[in-house]
């Protein structure tokens, strides 16, 4: 579980960013993909490991900024990244009372203490080498060594596609073309910007990529978002994003819960899914608890590693296994 220092440790090697955001949810995703792209252009970042660093970014950003800084715009949101070769550290630190040990949500052991909320703890613990709350508890640093694996490319970071330079520019975030033969742009804020009418997350769904992944399926309707299938008289929701967050979460969760109208059961097929935030498990256990409140069942087919990696570490996968396939969850076979 994480660490509570009191005093502050200090930063090692060198700065890489230091910066500071109000606390507004629109500038989270832009500072995950500056912290991200960094890494990456540093050769910090292991291609397998972006999306855990991805996840534990989102989670630790949105907590300073709702849990700590309660959407405060006046209080700020500060950031401090560092390295010195073997290993990178960030501290976010937020203007709140602090985290305290007994704030720290406890595993999932019974069905019975299924909840909404609290995953994120759990996962940063797992997928970070450090979790330190320094200070008064608000100041969490975390600590990562650099990765032995294929190394991640900046150009191809899943969480670049979460916005375009254009949304980015409306928050105030802007790229500037680094000096001598650096190979990537970095990202700065612009603190002049209009911090007091931030514009809404836009929810906005791209057009599909992907093609019918459930074979032998009737196709019974299409959107953006999601393929509703049937095969053997049963209901297949096929998810078609390859990112689910708060960002686009509006959009996912009503589809799912209207493929599942009047079904006994619905099969959340997540082949094309290879990222999801906290707060999508949180969304899950309540599509889970409403459908079950409806009699009926939600079965959750081909998960990639890092979503079952996800659903493990959380114990969620005690309540909704992972089957390989939209075939073998029809069945009823799982992995």
């Amino acid at each position: 579980m994480p660490v509570f220092e009191t005093e502050m440790r200090p930063s090692f090697g060198e700065t890489l960013i230091e910066t500071e955001t109000p606390s507004v949810l629109s500038f989270k995703d832009p500072m995950i993909i500056r912290i991200l792209r960094t890494l990456a252009e540093r050769k910090y970042l292991g291609a397998v490991d972006a999306e855990r660093i991805q996840l534990c970014l989102d989670e630790a950003i949105k907590n300073a900024m709702l849990h700590g800084n309660k959407y405060h715009q006046d209080k700020l949101v500060g950031y401090h990244l560092y390295a010195d070769g073997d290993k990178w550290g960030l501290v976010i630190s937020d203007q709140g009372s602090g985290m305290t040990p007994e704030k720290i949500p406890q595993q999932l052991e019974v069905e019975d203490d299924l909840r909404e909320s609290g995953y994120g703890v759990m996962l940063m613990d797992q997928m970070l080498d450090e979790v330190v709350y320094m200070g008064g508890g608000n100041h969490l640093l975390m600590v990562k060594k650099r990765s032995d694996q294929a190394l991640a490319d900046p150009a191809e970071l899943i969480a670049v596609e979460v916005m375009s330079e254009e949304e980015m520019d409306k928050v105030g975030v802007g790229y500037i073309e680094p000096a001598g033969d650096a190979s990537m742009a970095s990202m700065d804020f612009d603190l002049d910007a209009d911090w007091a009418t931030p514009p809404p997350v836009v929810e906005k769904e791209a057009v599909p990529e992907f093609e019918v992944g459930i074979t032998g399926a009737t196709l019974l309707s299409e959107t953006a978002t999601l393929r509703v299938h049937e095969k053997n008289g049963l209901r297949i929701a096929e998810l078609l994003t390859r990112q689910i967050s708060d960002y686009n979460l509006d959009l996912v969760r009503p589809a799912i819960v209207a493929a599942a109208e009047g079904q006994e059961v619905i099969i959340l097929d997540l082949g094309h899914v290879s990222y999801a935030s906290s707060v999508v498990l949180g969304a899950f256990v309540n599509i889970y608890k409403e459908l079950k409140g409806r009699g009926a069942q939600l079965r959750i087919s081909s998960m990639t590693p890092t979503i079952a990696e996800v659903f493990k570490i959380t114990h969620l996968d005690r309540l909704l296994p992972n089957y390989p396939n939209a075939d073998a969850a029809i069945i009823g076979d799982v992995v």
